[in-house]
């Protein structure tokens, strides 16, 4: 796998994420409230916030696991010019074709949520927004049957930021972010040809 989206946007800091903000601790007076009310005869225990962050990070961290070459292939699966490369009338499936993409930005969203369980019972559900900007350069993607294959990066640029309800949990400028110049897709995206769109977003 090469470089994930969890790992471009806190490249600069490895420790960021600010989970001490008003929306966490929000969020954990919720869990406890809905946990006491919930509770019966049995003793449910207590939510210790001081463990409490730690494990809520972790499992950001991970729902933000996504290969940035998946993020990059699916954005360029939709482009117009490459259409003719999924069509077999026009581009013999067995051909290995190289496309050289203008440089460009992609934007990438994502809404991961993350829940909170004690014994079983569901007390709270953190929901994140995340946005990323790609600034790409220099790209030429190898093209098989109808799928992307490969990718040869010659710069990439990677911002963004990670909100919690109207708090901004993590913020990243633009910045340039280390990947190999090629990058072999574990799985080949298909080139979509129904409803391509005019360039990547």
């Amino acid at each position: 796998m090469t470089m994930t989206l969890a790992e471009a946007l806190r490249a600069d800091n490895e420790q960021a994420l600010d989970l001490d903000n008003e929306s966490v601790s929000a969020g954990y007076d919720k869990a406890a409230e809905k946990l006491n009310n919930e509770a019966q005869d049995e003793d449910r225990g207590d939510l210790d916030v001081g463990a409490f962050k730690g494990p809520l990070k972790k499992a950001l961290i991970r729902s933000l696991n996504i290969a940035l070459d998946d993020i990059l292939a699916q954005a360029w699966s939709g482009w117009a010019e490459l259409r003719k490369y999924a069509d077999p009338e026009q581009t013999p499936p067995d051909a290995i074709n190289v496309v050289s993409v203008a440089n460009h930005s992609i934007t990438s969203t994502h809404a991961p949520s993350v829940g909170v369980f004690v014994h079983g019972v569901e007390v709270h559900s953190f929901n994140f927004e995340v946005a990323a900007q790609f600034d790409v350069e220099g790209i030429n993607l190898e093209v098989q049957g109808g799928k992307i294959t490969e990718i040869h990066v010659g710069r990439l640029n990677c911002g963004g930021s990670i909100m919690l309800g109207d708090r901004a949990i993590l913020e990243k400028e633009i910045g340039t972010v280390e990947i190999p110049g090629s990058l072999r897709l574990a799985k080949p995206v298909a080139i979509l040809w129904g409803n391509a769109q005019d360039k990547p977003h």
